[in-house]
């Protein structure tokens, strides 16, 4: 008998223990800290050396909140050469998720003419309501600014735009230092 995958123990798990079980996406460009954050969310630690994302992983986390809370993380690699692969998930029309983590490297604004496909690819997978961008790398934002000015990363300024542009929350994080800044 084959083993059952991560979505079927947990439709298991949802059924068996009343569990509610919050499918979270990570989506965004290559290198943008997706894994970096799932792994700080799910185990609290970072990890500094990292290698890409093959296609998929998947983690969950259980809030201790009675234990009825499971969030299953779904780290998608967002390399170019991964593509055929996330379409495989994107365009299942059974799979959809209840949250959008859209992952944006702080420190790389070039990047930022990739966001609005990664935005079209937000919405297909949970809804206008229920995408939170992400900038990521805050403690190298900060180092950035220090060494060679505003002009080397997205700035709160313009953070603040593209969350107003998108009609989304944003929070802008760093892994590697714990950090959280919300809207």
């Amino acid at each position: 008998m084959p083993m059952p995958s991560t979505g079927q123990l947990l439709s298991r798990l949802q059924r068996a223990q009343n569990f509610k079980i919050v499918k979270v996406a990570l989506i965004g460009s290559g290198g943008a800290g997706k894994t970096a954050l799932r792994i700080r969310l799910c185990q609290g630690i970072f990890v500094p050396e990292l290698v890409m994302t093959i296609g998929l992983e998947n983690e969950t986390q259980v809030l201790k909140n009675d234990g009825q809370l499971v969030l299953s993380y779904y780290d998608y690699g967002g390399q170019p050469q991964f593509e055929e692969v996330r379409k495989i998930f994107f365009e299942d029309p059974t799979f959809k998720v209840d949250i959008v983590l859209l992952v944006q490297d702080a420190t790389n604004p070039a990047d930022l003419v990739n966001l609005d496909g990664w935005y079209q690819i937000a919405l297909e997978l949970a809804g206008a309501n229920r995408i939170i961008l992400v900038f990521s790398k805050a403690d190298l934002k900060f180092e950035n600014i220090e060494l060679f000015g505003e002009d080397t990363v997205i700035t709160r300024k313009q953070m603040e735009k593209i969350a107003a542009q998108k009609k989304a929350p944003f929070v802008e994080t760093s892994a590697k230092d714990c950090l959280l800044y919300t809207s």
